[in-house]
């Protein structure tokens, strides 16, 4: 009856354990806080609780508890990474030393996130806010520094808290922003209008004429727009969100010369970032493309991207057309303050020329 309410359990659960068949010895509960630690001092100190016990262990303590939880991830019983920075980082965060049996001690490095606390506390009230208004099964918010690609905040809800990551299910520790694929939809318009102009199909001042739907003569229906525009030119292709004039532009080039701008743009391939899981997306070969995939692919359809793949393409916009990596991770630090390693803007290749940025 008093160790329920301290430790979060059912009284029949705890009691269940202390009256079993089993050995005289029970673990009732691992890695408890410290205030449940004190509680519990503070009980036996009153002379109640006879022949409990607390016992003293190494392992992870996530004060933070669900702030930042995907990116952080968590260790099990053995304080071995699962999941996020504690599963990439493992080997630094707990290293093997040479001669395990003449070591003492042994003391991990330092991994420093390139997440500013202040930018991931609004993000995250910003995801439970939008889930709540629009009743929304989930939500994720990237902040990248869009001159390094450093990632100042990560936010995915459900979330879980790392402490007890045991009693939440698959769908609140899914990593979304490298996991889930999904249709980018119009959002993918400027960068299919990247491909367009750095192929030299089109130009700023190419003019395509959009009457609310696109046709041609292999499509059984049209393709419709959300208005019909008029005349458009690049420009208002973005600020009308024409569905017919990217459509238009996309018959400038080639299949194969669109899906290779795609390729450069990092659509269909792992972004890089220092997390498990990252899915790659799918951009399938213009093999497999039929004659309505590269109207519908220029507006962000028959496409499935990751949320970090569209924040790392971005970049290129950023950057006079250079793409960069993603990072999460700043630096590494030994226990004597040696930098192990230290991550910045890191270039990946040019996609676009300066002037088609």
């Amino acid at each position: 009856r008093l160790l329920a309410p301290i430790l979060g359990m059912p009284e029949s659960e705890i009691h269940a354990k202390l009256t079993g068949s089993g050995p005289n010895y029970v673990t009732l509960k691992r890695k408890i806080s410290p205030s449940e630690s004190a509680a519990i001092e503070a009980l036996k100190a009153q002379g109640s609780l006879g022949g409990i016990s607390l016992e003293p262990s190494s392992g992870r303590s996530y004060p933070g508890k669900t702030l930042a939880s995907h990116a952080v991830g968590f260790a099990g019983t053995d304080n071995i990474g699962l999941s996020g920075i504690e599963y990439t980082m493992n080997g630094y965060l707990a290293p093997v030393p040479d001669d395990a049996a003449a070591a003492d001690v042994v003391y991990g490095n330092q991994v420093y996130l390139t997440l500013d606390v202040n930018i991931q506390h609004f993000a995250e009230r910003t995801v439970a806010r939008l889930v709540e208004e629009h009743q929304a099964d989930s939500a994720m918010l990237l902040v990248m520094k869009a001159d390094t690609g450093e990632i100042l905040g990560y936010a995915s809800t459900p979330d879980y808290d790392p402490n007890t990551f045991y009693v939440f299910d698959d769908s609140h520790r899914k990593n979304r922003p490298i996991s889930l694929l999904y249709e980018p939809g119009s959002v993918f318009k400027i960068f299919s209008l990247g491909a367009f102009m750095q192929a030299g199909g089109i130009t700023e001042h190419s003019t395509f004429l959009c009457n609310g739907e696109y046709t041609n003569e292999y499509l059984d229906e049209p393709i419709k727009c959300l208005g019909a525009h008029g005349y458009v030119t690049p420009v208002d292709i973005l600020k009308y969100s024409c569905n017919a004039g990217a459509a238009y532009a996309s018959e400038t080039v080639t299949s194969e010369t669109f899906y290779s701008v795609l390729r450069q743009f990092g659509f269909g391939g792992q972004t890089g970032i220092e997390l498990n899981g990252e899915e790659y997306g799918i951009l399938r070969n213009p093999s497999q493309w039929s004659m309505r995939s590269k109207p519908s692919i220029s507006m962000g359809q028959e496409i499935a991207v990751t949320a970090v793949q569209v924040a790392a393409a971005a970049t290129v916009y950023a950057n006079d057309g250079v793409l960069l990596r993603p990072h999460i991770v700043k630096r590494i630090v030994s226990p004597d303050g040696t930098v192990l390693r230290e991550n910045g803007r890191e270039a990946v290749r040019r996609v676009l020329s300066p002037e088609v940025a």
